[in-house]
């Protein structure tokens, strides 16, 4: 009897877990990640959702150092929320980076690159894939020698003067 027992919740766990594999097949986007939620949150607050499009919006439309000033204050929305070591707010502070050097300001992005790197190494770990990154970036802008970076810009002779 005891046997039968434990087949049967053994049966009943595989046929659960199949029906929640199928499930997930055909809504994956019933499932949600930590991170997935906090955003959803996000949404919820139109001035954070608005900045968040708008730093977004700056930096892919190649308007860098309007985008700056967005992510400052996304960086410091996200840090006042969620604290300054959750991991959206160093993504935010990696981005913020990014948009520093691509606005020219080299040294500053650099600076933020090595200020990011040391809270990730604190907060993550030394082999998290999140700071595996930021020092390839951090690597990419300051250069194999120590020397910063130049962003590139369209040569003269490419735009016919």
């Amino acid at each position: 009897m005891k046997r039968t027992r434990w087949i049967a919740i053994g049966l009943g766990i595989i046929a659960d877990s199949r029906d929640i594999g199928r499930l997930l097949k055909q809504h994956p986007d019933r499932v949600s990640t930590g991170r997935d939620w906090l955003l959803r949150e996000e949404e919820r607050d139109d001035d954070t959702r608005n900045l968040r499009n708008t730093a977004l919006w700056q930096r892919r439309s190649g308007n860098a150092a309007d985008a700056v000033g967005s992510y400052e204050r996304l960086v410091a929305v996200r840090a006042r929320a969620w604290g300054a070591d959750h991991s959206l707010v160093l993504d935010t502070r990696l981005s913020l980076a990014g948009v520093r050097a691509e606005a020219g300001d080299v040294a500053e992005a650099v600076e933020t690159y090595e200020h990011v790197l040391a809270d990730t190494v604190r907060v993550l770990g030394e082999d998290h894939r999140g700071t595996r990154w930021t020092r390839h970036r951090l690597t990419q802008w300051r250069g194999d020698n120590g020397a910063r970076r130049v962003p590139w810009t369209v040569p003269t002779s490419a735009l016919g003067g």
